[in-house]
């Protein structure tokens, strides 16, 4: 079993619904997770979570503490896994330090609306999906260069990241742009790519 420590935090941003229907349709149909979810943001990347796999980040705060961030940094330089959603990325403006460790962060997003998404041609194999009809908030980002883009959506001629990697080596992140939407954890094939996706990441993690 991989124990994974969820933080999800949030009422209406990211609204309590979405955040039941990531746990309901993703994280609880995978059999080999143990899932802790921590209820008090006091607890949030606290040592008692440092040994569990995974980590998911799924909240929209704007205060991190200096030890909050070293204890994520901990946790991937011991080769901790961590799954970011969303407003994750909108989170902690002012922390420089967490903006390296998520590899960008939120710019602005337009209305909602329907889009593609589809795998890069750095995308590994085994999260390669066929193109995939989104309707949510569409994020913009300012992200860093050296990220792994594994899927992407196309506006007016330029490329928007949907789901990116970071290595953090030897820890990893993954961060996935949609998810203001409840209806989004509907989606089946979304459904299907993150569960890839935190597949992906606990096998190469500690």
């Amino acid at each position: 079993m991989y124990t994974t420590v969820s933080f999800s935090y949030g009422i209406i941003h990211p609204s309590l619904l979405a955040r039941r229907l990531f746990h309901r349709q993703i994280l609880s149909k995978i059999p080999s997770l143990r899932i802790l979810t921590p209820t008090s943001f006091r607890d949030f990347a606290a040592q008692t979570y440092i040994d569990a796999d995974l980590w998911v980040l799924y909240y929209h705060r704007k205060q991190i503490t200096p030890q909050q961030t070293l204890n994520i940094i901990s946790y991937l330089e011991r080769g901790g896994a961590i799954l970011a959603i969303h407003s994750a990325a909108a989170s902690f403006k002012s922390s420089p330090d967490y903006e390296k460790i998520i590899g960008g962060k939120f710019i602005q997003h337009g209305p909602i609306r329907r889009y593609t998404i589809k795998p890069t041609g750095d995308c590994p194999n085994e999260l390669k999906l066929q193109p995939i009809q989104v309707k949510d908030e569409l994020y913009f980002h300012q992200f860093e260069s050296a990220n792994t883009i594994l899927y992407h959506t196309t506006v007016n001629g330029t490329l928007e990241p949907i789901l990116w990697m970071k290595d953090h080596h030897p820890g990893k992140i993954m961060y996935f742009a949609p998810g203001h939407l409840s209806s989004t954890f509907r989606n089946t094939h979304i459904q299907d790519l993150l569960s890839k996706a935190i597949n992906f990441l606990l096998s190469k993690g500690k």
